[in-house]
C-alpha cells in the first residue's frame, strides 16, 4: 500500500529528491525564456541608446523591472498541476513540503536567478549605464534578482489560493500595477498623501528603483538642459531627493527586498499546505 498508517501517522514512500524529475520540465522552458529576454534586452538597449538623458536611463531601469515581473506562467503551471498534486498527496506519495521544495529548486534557480542575470548582462553596458565602479554592475544584478524572486513569490501565493487561471492573472495584474504605481517613477511619492504613501513600503518596485537610481547617480554631476534655457549643473543628491529617495538606504532596500522574497516564499508554502486541499 502506498499509504501506510502506523500509530496514527502517515509514512510517505517518496523522499524529497525523487520529486526533482517531476518538476524538471521547467528547465526546457528556460530556452524560450532566454530567447525572449535577449530580444527584450536589445530592444531596451536600442531605446536607451537613442536618447541619452536621465529620464531615459530611469525609464530603462524601470522597464527592466517590468519585464521581469511578468510571471503569469507560474500561475498557469501551478493551477494546472493542482489536481495531480492533490491526488498524489492524498494517496501518500509525498508531503506538501517535499512538493514545494522540489518546485522551488526548478523555479527559483532557472526562472528567478538566471533570467535577471542574462537580462542585466545584456542591457547594462549597451545602455550606457555606469561603468566607472565595478560594484555598480554587481549591485544591479543583485537587485534585479531579488526583485524577480519577490514577484515570483507573489505569484506562488496567488496560485495557491485561486482555482482559475483567469482570476489569478487578473489579481496579479492588479497587484503588479498597484505596486508599480507607488514605485516612485509614475508618481512622485513626496506629494502623495500620508494615507496612501504607506503603500510604497509594500512595493518591490520602490526598493529596487531607489537602489538602482542611487547606484547610477551617486557622486555625479548632472547637466540639466531644458529646451530654451541655460544649462545648469545639478548634483545627483538633489535629483535623488526630488524623487523622494535617499542615498543612505542602499543596505535597507537590499534587506527589504530579501525579506519580501523570503516572506512571500514562506507564505506560499503555508498556503499550499493548509489552503490547498482535496474535495471530498
Amino acid at each position: 500500500h502506498l499509504l501506510q498508517v502506523a500509530t496514527g501517522s502517515r509514512r510517505y514512500p517518496e523522499p524529497y529528491w525523487h520529486l526533482f524529475p517531476t518538476h524538471s520540465h521547467f528547465v526546457p522552458g528556460v530556452h524560450v525564456l532566454t530567447r525572449n529576454l535577449y530580444v527584450i534586452a536589445f530592444c531596451l538597449c536600442a531605446i536607451c541608446c537613442c536618447i541619452d538623458s536621465l529620464t531615459d536611463r530611469l525609464t530603462g531601469i524601470q522597464m527592466s523591472n517590468v519585464f521581469l515581473s511578468d510571471d503569469y506562467v507560474v500561475i498557469i503551471i501551478v493551477i494546472a498541476e493542482r489536481e495531480i498534486y492533490l491526488t498524489e498527496r492524498a494517496s501518500g506519495y509525498y508531503r506538501s513540503l517535499a512538493y514545494y521544495i522540489s518546485r522551488m529548486v526548478f523555479d527559483v534557480i532557472p526562472l528567478r536567478v538566471i533570467p535577471p542575470i542574462l537580462l542585466g548582462s545584456c542591457c547594462y553596458f549597451l545602455a550606457g549605464l555606469r561603468t566607472d565602479d565595478s560594484t555598480t554592475f554587481v549591485w544591479f544584478l543583485v537587485h534585479l534578482t531579488l526583485f524577480n524572486i519577490a514577484m515570483g513569490g507573489i505569484c506562488l501565493c496567488i496560485s495557491s489560493v485561486v482555482h482559475s487561471v483567469t482570476v489569478g492573472n487578473m489579481i496579479f495584474l492588479c497587484m503588479n500595477l498597484f505596486t508599480m504605481l507607488f514605485g516612485g517613477l509614475l508618481i512622485n511619492i513626496r506629494f502623495v498623501p500620508f494615507s496612501l504613501g504607506i503603500f510604497q513600503y509594500i512595493s518591490p518596485y520602490r526598493y529596487t528603483l531607489e537602489s538602482l537610481l542611487v547606484n547610477e547617480l551617486r557622486d555625479r554631476i548632472i547637466l540639466f538642459n531644458p529646451q530654451g534655457s541655460t544649462p545648469v549643473e545639478v548634483k545627483s543628491d538633489e535629483i535623488i531627493r526630488y524623487f523622494g529617495f535617499s542615498e543612505s538606504n542602499g543596505t535597507l532596500n537590499l534587506g527589504c527586498l530579501f525579506g519580501m522574497a523570503t516572506i512571500f516564499l514562506i507564505l506560499a508554502a503555508i498556503l499550499l499546505r493548509f489552503f490547498v486541499r482535496e474535495k471530498r
